[in-house]
């Protein structure tokens, strides 16, 4: 298991992060009501092929509590300190899920130059819709009454497709241990932040970068659909839709997700023939 590490800030603020394997770097970024452990049955295959740093949101896993205000761009700013900080100063691929693709972005639109691929994983490159909004409200209202239990309950209970609620007894239960170590401060902070983030669609049209879209094709938490909408106004980028699939589809179909990334991320030789096909 990689071993988990603290960058300092000035303010004695600490972000938690880990390192393991060797090769071009690979940033996975966790999404609401997790941490990094959730890509931890991924590291064994992706090790071999990267180097992987993975980082709790503030708030999240071991990362401390973030300031009032705190926003996607601030993460990428004190994302970009670390890579500094471990001397990575070259091209990396992000990989985001969910609320962890709005930090990728928020990297992407500020160093795009610092960027060689992006992987948007059941994460929207849109800004929040209006009836997005209002369930979040609704969220943080529940919040500020004490019904974060309830919360990570429905969570646990969406992020899956209907077919796969009973497949994964022990990752319900790691789920769950990394949702709850989440305050109710941190929690509301996170959906402020992820209310407050701008679409990112023009940039990525035009950016020099591929871009992979994956979704669940039963996801109910973000429609398959508009993810395949937004990848069709992205002009490099390649969508992806895992049947029986919900939010969480590098767990629930890891070999396929796996095989699909891998595709789209690692450096082919020459004169080999790998399908592109999407579906």
């Amino acid at each position: 298991m990689n071993q988990t590490q603290f960058y300092h800030f000035s303010n004695g603020r600490k972000l938690s992060y880990s390192l393991s394997g060797e090769g071009e770097l690979l940033v996975l970024l966790h999404g609401y009501l997790e941490s990094s452990a959730i890509f931890d049955d991924l590291l064994p295959e992706l090790s071999r092929h990267f180097q992987i740093l993975t980082v709790d949101f503030p708030g999240h896993g071991h990362s401390e509590l973030p300031p009032e205000g705190y926003t996607f761009i601030d993460f990428a700013k004190e994302l970009h300190s670390l890579l500094e900080e471990i001397g990575h100063t070259g091209q990396l691929t992000l990989a985001g899920h969910s609320m962890g693709g709005y930090n990728a972005l928020a990297f992407a639109g500020l160093f795009p130059e610092r960027v060689k691929r992006l992987a948007l994983l059941h994460a929207s490159a849109d800004k929040a819709s209006e009836s997005h909004m209002n369930l979040r409200r609704r969220e943080m209202g529940l919040i500020e009454k004490g019904r974060l239990e309830l919360i990570i309950r429905n969570s646990l209970h969406n992020n899956f497709a209907p077919l796969n609620l009973n497949r994964f007894p022990e990752l319900h239960d790691r789920l769950r241990e990394m949702a709850s170590q989440v305050s109710p401060k941190a929690a509301v902070r996170a959906i402020r932040a992820i209310m407050g983030r701008p679409s990112y669609l023009e940039f990525l049209n035009t950016a020099s970068f591929p871009v992979l879209i994956i979704a669940g094709e039963e996801d109910k938490i973000l429609a398959a659909a508009k993810q395949w909408n937004e990848a069709h106004h992205i002009r490099n980028a390649t969508f992806i839709g895992l049947e029986n699939c919900g939010h969480v589809g590098f767990i629930e179909e890891k070999s396929l997700f796996l095989e699909k990334f891998l595709n789209f991320s690692v450096e082919k030789p020459e004169n080999s023939s790998i399908d592109g096909q999407n579906r």
